[in-house]
């Protein structure tokens, strides 16, 4: 993986830490340009001229990450030298917090999907699982994809995925609609459900995986969540909040989720968290990330 645009701030720089847990990541080199464009006021804009050099071992990377810490940071330019670099590549930009809402609009070069920065380790899991069996999944779509196909992809995918791995899955949320909704999500997936419970969920479920639904990560969550992963250690724990910010994931990845989703919440993300490891999203989350592979 080709990762561009360096990882500032703490969502860029955990997201970057969890992926290079995954898989091998290079970093490509994009020199700040000094100009600025009289079309954008005193903003300065960053000069499109990348070093494509600078992913490591000279190889070809499967995907090419646009490390988008605001709107506006990538241009159509910026694509363009990538894909004439690396035409073989997929091309995706992750996007953290203060690009939610335009990431919530559609994607803003064509072609190229942004995904929000706590989801994009999940779905990499999910495409991993895929490549693991010969499949390209949604990697195997052309640049030109329109969101429409990759989500009609994705739903190919899960069909895949249902009866290869079965996890008991204990559902909880705030109110009952969001209980009903979290438990289609998970049935769809093939998994069985355990529990459903408005509100916390219960310690004492015999389940696989927990996955909880809360308003926002605060103390209390916290809490209970420490409380969760220490009764079952081997246990999942799928935290999904509306807007996740950087503090309260890592917060609650290192209090022993194994992963924060927020909404809207795709199946493919869904999907990828259930296949990751609390002691792993912990590990990344203070910092440790374990070898790629």
């Amino acid at each position: 993986m080709a990762w561009v645009g360096g990882a500032p701030g703490i969502e860029l720089a955990w997201c970057r830490e969890a992926t290079a847990g995954l898989v091998r990541v290079s970093d490509v080199a994009v020199p700040e340009s000094p100009a600025r464009d009289p079309d954008d006021g005193a903003r300065p804009r960053i000069d499109v001229r990348m070093d494509p050099g600078g992913a490591a071992d000279g190889g070809s990377p499967t995907v090419v990450v646009l490390a988008t810490d605001a709107p506006g940071r990538w241009r159509i330019d910026d694509a363009i030298v990538l894909t004439r670099r690396w035409p073989l590549a997929v091309i995706v930009a992750v996007a953290t917090t203060l690009s939610d809402g335009r990431r919530r609009s559609g994607p803003p070069l064509p072609g190229i999907e942004e995904i929000a920065w706590h989801e994009f380790p999940a779905r990499l899991c999910a495409w991993l699982a895929d490549l693991d069996l010969g499949l390209p999944g949604v990697l195997g779509l052309p640049a030109a994809a329109r969101r429409e196909d990759r989500l009609v992809q994705a739903a190919d995918a899960v069909a895949r995925w249902r009866g290869r791995v079965v996890h008991r899955v204990s559902v909880a949320a705030v109110d009952r609609l969001g209980v009903e909704g979290l438990a289609d999500g998970v049935a769809a997936l093939g998994h069985g459900i355990a529990s459903r419970v408005s509100g916390r969920p219960p310690v004492d479920v015999p389940s696989d995986v927990v996955l909880w639904e809360v308003s926002v990560i605060d103390a209390a969550v916290l809490s209970w969540l420490r409380m969760l992963a220490s009764q079952q250690p081997g246990r999942r724990i799928v935290l999904v909040e509306p807007f996740p910010r950087g503090d309260g994931v890592l917060a609650a990845l290192r209090a022993g989720a194994a992963a924060v989703l927020g909404r809207p919440l795709g199946l493919e993300a869904l999907a990828g968290a259930l296949l990751m490891q609390p002691a792993h999203a912990a590990q990344t989350a203070l910092g440790d990330p374990r070898g790629a592979r």
